[in-house]
């Protein structure tokens, strides 16, 4: 398989505006998020993570722990 092939396969369609190719476009997406270990955060597989909390509801006062 040359390196031509494996960026082909990888390759996820744009979506069309009128969604005529919403099927190609989740079945490519779906697969190219599962060959990188990361499927489970767009099927519903893995626990969101948790809300962020701060140290400030003032945005301006958050420091980098935030």
């Amino acid at each position: 398989m040359s390196n031509n092939d494996k960026e082909t396969l990888w390759a996820i369609p744009k979506l069309a505006a009128n969604g005529s190719n919403w099927v190609t476009f989740k079945t490519h997406f779906l697969f190219t998020m599962a060959g990188h270990n990361i499927e489970g955060h767009f099927n519903r597989s893995e626990t969101p993570p948790l809300t962020p909390t701060y140290s400030d509801p003032d945005e301006t006062k958050w420091t980098s722990a935030d």
